[in-house]
């Protein structure tokens, strides 16, 4: 997430097809077939990125609770410490934490998925917040529930109801962001 990607090619469709009519009449006069089996070509690439605070979808802390958060390093951390860390048999509301913005061309559909990185479970006592709505589950589908029009933005932030039973300790976990165009 956070990475603009562009690629541009040389080769135009109408060179390609003459590219293609040419080699078929020539395989047809040697071969007397208008087949091939094969096309080698290389052709050039360019890929371009960008940090996540100009990328086509930034990510940017939110400035109320953006202690937790780490944007260093072209990498988004949330981060709850011994000196800011969550009550056991307590629920524990921090939003908003991050606002998404669309700087693409097209409007999106946006997912989000929480995921344990150690199997633990602790994902499960994770609810997700967007927009100022509780969401009641720790992951929501790209399915225009939440859409982002261009030059527009939501934020997130997130909901830990932690039963007393949870062993104290370090919990990772991942926050997947998919946006995929309307």
């Amino acid at each position: 997430m956070g990475h603009t990607v562009g690629c541009s090619m040389r080769l135009t469709r109408r060179n390609a097809l003459i590219g293609l009519g040419t080699v078929a009449a020539g395989a047809g006069v040697i071969g007397g077939s208008g087949a091939f089996t094969s096309v080698e070509a290389d052709r050039s690439v360019s890929v371009q990125t960008a940090g996540d605070s100009s990328a086509a979808l930034t990510l940017v802390p939110e400035g109320t609770n953006d202690e937790y958060v780490d944007d260093s390093n072209n990498v988004i951390e949330i981060n709850f410490d011994e000196v800011k860390g969550l009550n056991l048999e307590a629920v524990t509301t921090i939003n908003p934490l991050i606002t998404i913005t669309n700087n693409g061309t097209n409007n999106v559909d946006l997912g989000m998925e929480i995921t344990d990185d150690n199997q633990a479970g602790f994902a499960q006592y994770v609810e997700l917040v967007i927009d100022g709505t509780e969401t009641g589950s720790n992951s929501v589908a790209a399915d225009g529930t939440y859409s982002l029009n261009t030059a527009n933005g939501l934020n997130f932030g997130l909901i830990f109801d932690i039963p007393e039973s949870v062993n104290t300790g370090t919990f990772n976990m991942t926050l997947t962001i998919t946006a995929e165009a309307q």
